[in-house]
């Protein structure tokens, strides 16, 4: 099948200017839209659903584009690079490389340092100058390990709790920054990236045929903000001086929504939703660093401590808010007795704090103080409190887990993971503190290049991730089933969402069916598809011979769900590897990792992989909230007259365009809810849903009015 994503320029954030005519056109290489296509900006989520959408996906699925439609839908991605990664120019200021170390303490003479504060220098540092008191002139960073530094040269003092200042290693360089002539991707053409520090771009992008490039919009908020814009200029006409037809957004974005935009002009449309689980580290043995795991599930409650501290108060995790137990209505310390009752409703400490630090919040425990033993809801203490505060906080130092801090990474701002993120966290942010590092949304290599990529979390689409790994989000839930026989039984499933069956479910895919009534000895649980047949919604799966007879009709709705389905390698491949060369022509790939082959039909380089990183999503956080895996709407704004124009889009067709691609209350099936597009969003990742609209209000998170 034919792939075809527009990429028209390069990436960045923010909103468009209202103006963009010139008498002259300028040059560009890519297509520039025509004043009859339509045009969609915004979010890095549903950046590739809609590329799908409008273009069919790798995998063999067919888009909009397929019907030889006489306009297009074009999708202006996110980022300049069609893996989603920020773009780079070819040089830029070192300072924003930066980083500053706190706490570090040293004798004269020492040429390693641990860093316990601040921030600890990575890749990008390694090679670049170091200073600060104790550290002689023309100093650099050789090596770091977790919080330890090595250095060019001895210090020339002895030191206690002092800040180092950590440069980059000279001028940027192209390619993503990552350790220096080792990383796969880094380096441009034949010149390996040997600053690991990459240089950022503002990239741009020509919207509109006859236009000038203008920045392009990158994430949801900085979309909505530029479609928007459009509006305001008065650009409205579609077909005539409409720029920007619809922005994508996976936040909700009535908080951004101008007075001075009329009201009901916008439709807020749903399309699909997406989990956003916290990514972390996947090698095990990385989680014992200094003796401590690293790996532990965290609450929103949790996210919040740790995304809202600032540098100096940045948190470990062996912090007891993090990995041990904190009990806040404890009545019976008193003083000059080293026995705690613990209330009942509150946690008890268990065996991992038994020998770890116990801290309270008046400050009656004298410090150094640590758990000896526990008994029931009794605990001692290794030494006894010097007051009787009444009612106090106790906090619990859990054993095993790392004193390293944790690095938590926020995307960038303007995107709507960071927006829907900072939200969702508990209580919210309205910004994330000095202790979060930015970063490129839904960038699993961010943690991978991450000093300790161990310590290091993030946010992150599931949809994104599954791209990834290579793998379709294949889950349908239906509204119910009929069969009869004595197996294997044929058995025809509806979905809820009046969708035809799934067709990427072929003979072999496990399903698991739950809820189903019936005389079998088995009625519920994991079967194997023999065979499925896509027109009528049905397949057949093996049954134990003669397990009992399934009532027709009576069984109750599924979930029935497909699991995961391997596509072969994730959709990304490595960008060292030139188109059909076997050879890499980046720094640090080894020669012939990308493959071999001769046409492009047999060719296929090594794909990207996430093998180092996976999404967080079982596990009960130690205070007893449940783990942040929020499930989030994926949205479409179009302005309200297009949604009611009476102008049909296409020369045959009889409906307009948000009618033909979006969301129609007509007869008619818009494409995005036919079975070939909810199979291309199935495809990119995210779970498909009939679309629904409302008008965008002000507080459209609780608007209920339909769109007409």
């Amino acid at each position: 099948m034919l792939h075809r994503t527009f990429k028209l320029g390069l990436v960045a954030a923010t909103a468009l200017a209202a103006a963009l005519p010139l008498l002259a056109s300028p040059a560009y290489a890519d297509y520039a839209p025509a004043k009859n296509d339509v045009v969609g900006v915004g979010s890095d989520v549903l950046q590739y659903m809609i590329d799908f959408l409008a273009n069919g996906d790798a995998y063999g699925d067919s888009g909009f584009g397929a019907s030889n439609p006489h306009y297009l839908l074009v999708n202006i991605d996110a980022t300049a690079d069609a893996n989603g990664r920020l773009a780079y120019g070819v040089s830029g200021g070192a300072a924003q490389g930066t980083v500053v170390g706190t706490g570090a303490t040293f004798a004269s003479g020492a040429t390693t340092i641990t860093v316990t504060g601040g921030t600890v220098p990575g890749p990008t540092q390694v090679g670049g100058a170091v200073s600060g008191p104790g550290i002689a002139s023309g100093t650099t960073l050789v090596s770091v390990s977790f919080d330890t530094v090595t250095l060019s040269a001895a210090t020339t003092a002895s030191e206690s709790n002092v800040s180092l200042t950590f440069s980059p290693s000279g001028e940027c360089t192209p390619g993503t920054g990552g350790s220096p002539g080792v990383d796969t991707g880094t380096g441009n053409g034949t010149t390996p990236n040997t600053g690991g520090y990459p240089c950022v771009l503002n990239p741009t992008v020509v919207l509109r045929a006859g236009t000038q490039a203008v920045q392009r919009p990158n994430g949801s908020t900085a979309g909505f903000l530029a479609f928007q814009q459009d509006i305001l200029a008065g650009n409205n006409t579609f077909g005539s001086n409409e720029v920007i037809s619809f922005a994508r957004a996976s936040s909700q974005e009535s908080g951004n929504l101008s007075a001075s935009v009329p009201t009901g002009a916008i439709d807020q449309i749903t399309v699909a939703t997406d989990p956003l689980p916290m990514l972390v580290n996947a090698n095990p043995s990385n989680h014992a660093l200094d003796g401590g795991k690293t790996d532990y599930p965290l609450s929103a409650q949790q996210l919040s401590i740790i995304y809202g501290a600032n540098n100096g108060s940045c948190l470990t995790w062996n912090d007891p808010r993090i990995s041990g137990v904190v009990d806040t209505s404890v009545t019976s310390v008193t003083s000059g007795v080293d026995t705690v009752t613990i209330p009942s409703g509150d946690t008890v400490p268990g065996a991992n704090e038994v020998g770890g630090a116990v801290t309270d919040s008046s400050g009656a425990i004298p410090g150094s103080t640590t758990l000896v033993s526990v008994s029931g809801h009794t605990v001692t203490l290794s030494a006894a409190p010097t007051a009787s505060p009444g009612t106090d906080t106790l906090s619990f130092t859990n054993t095993l887990a790392s004193s390293d801090q944790i690095i938590p990474i926020i995307p960038q701002v303007g995107s709507g993971t960071r927006s829907y993120f900072l939200k969702s966290v508990v209580p919210l942010l309205s910004n994330p503190g000095t202790c979060a590092q930015v970063a490129e949304e839904n960038d699993p290599t961010a943690i991978h290049n991450s000093a300790v990529p161990a310590d290091a979390i993030e946010p992150m689409s599931y949809g994104r991730y599954l791209l990834y790994a290579g793998e379709q989000n294949s889950q349908q839930t239906v509204s119910g089933f009929t069969s009869s026989g004595s197996g294997p039984y044929s058995v025809t499933f509806t979905t809820s969402n009046g969708a035809t069956f799934n067709q990427n479910w072929v003979a072999g895919t496990t399903v698991t069916v739950s809820g189903v009534t019936s005389s079998a000895t088995a009625p519920n649980g994991t079967f194997t598809i023999t065979s499925v047949n896509d027109a009528d919604s049905q397949f057949t799966v093996s049954v134990p011979s003669n397990p009992g007879t399934y009532t027709s009709g009576g069984e109750a709705a599924g979930p029935v769900n497909g699991g995961l389905t391997d596509v072969g390698g994730g959709y990304f491949l490595d960008p060292s590897c030139a188109y059909e060369n076997s050879t890499a022509t980046s720094g640090g790939t080894p020669a012939n990792s990308c493959g071999t082959g001769g046409g492009t039909s047999a060719f296929k380089p090594q794909s990207v992989t996430v093998n180092d990183v996976t999404p967080q999503q079982t596990g009960t956080p130690s205070d007893g909230n449940a783990i942040f895996d929020p499930t989030r709407p994926l949205y479409i704004y179009v302005r309200s007259a297009d949604l009611d124009s009476t102008k049909d889009w296409q020369p045959t067709g009889t409906t307009n365009w948000v009618q033909t691609l979006f969301y129609t209350t007509k007869s008619t099936t818009p494409f995005i809810d036919s079975a070939e597009g909810q199979v291309l969003l199935d495809d990119a990742g995210v779970t498909p849903q009939i679309s629904t609209c409302v008008i965008l209000t002000t507080s459209a998170s609780t608007s209920t009015t339909p769109c007409t």
